[in-house]
């Protein structure tokens, strides 16, 4: 069985790979840990992405070191991210594939679909990430009707099996269901000025793991 990686331990993580930025810590929030973070990222100009909206910095480096154990990774509302076709990205581990409503000179997702009907079957992804349009004036920038937050999580839940993590990136806390999910976490991300603050949910879907099959015992000679 694969050991357990505690929240303790993802922060440690993120500490090795960034001793000279203040670490994500962990807090008690009534019996539970709770994950805090909060990432001064300023105006980074190496994002090859020109996409309005697209991820802040190394927005990506700093979610993806909390997971090392993620070894399949959902971007849902992907835009410009630059996957190869072998599903790579650039300096992260896993296996990545983006989902977005629309393919065109900035936008080429892995897979044209709806985060409201995605075309996958659950247990396919152990970590999704989320950055839908915040507003109806967003999604008119993008050309895409707006989302609707619930649906969307509860067609994450769908997909998801227990121990799935789901990271959130909004400036709002989506509606979920409690018996489905969660909530272990929160970030705030400060860029430089005249930039609106968004912050960071983290989400696991509840419920057991299911047992390996057991196998058929074998009879003696």
């Amino acid at each position: 069985m694969d050991p357990v990686i505690t929240l303790t331990d993802r922060c440690r993580f993120y500490a090795q790979e960034f001793p000279d930025r203040p670490a994500p810590r962990v807090t008690l929030s009534g019996d539970r840990e709770w994950l805090e973070a909060q990432w001064h990222m300023g105006n980074d100009y190496r994002n090859a992405s020109r996409l309005y909206g697209a991820y802040p910095g190394d927005y990506l480096e700093r979610v993806m070191v909390l997971f090392p154990d993620a070894a399949r990774v959902l971007h849902v509302c992907s835009g410009s991210l630059p996957l190869t076709h072998a599903g790579r990205l650039p300096g992260l581990p896993g296996w990545h594939c983006g989902v977005d409503l629309r393919r065109d000179k900035e936008r080429q997702p892995s897979v044209l679909g709806d985060a409201q009907r995605l075309p996958f079957a659950a247990g396919v992804f152990d970590l999704v990430l989320v950055d839908p349009p915040y507003s109806p004036e967003d999604a008119k920038h993008y050309k895409v009707k707006m989302l609707d937050r619930c649906k969307v999580m509860n067609e994450l839940a769908r997909i998801s099996v227990p121990g799935t993590h789901v990271v959130w990136l909004d400036l709002r806390l989506p509606m979920y269901r409690k018996v489905e999910w969660r909530r272990y976490g929160h970030g705030l991300i400060v860029r430089s000025t005249n930039h609106s603050f968004r912050g960071v949910t983290f989400f696991e879907r509840e419920g057991e793991p299911e047992p390996a099959p057991r196998q058929p015992a074998r009879r003696a000679k």
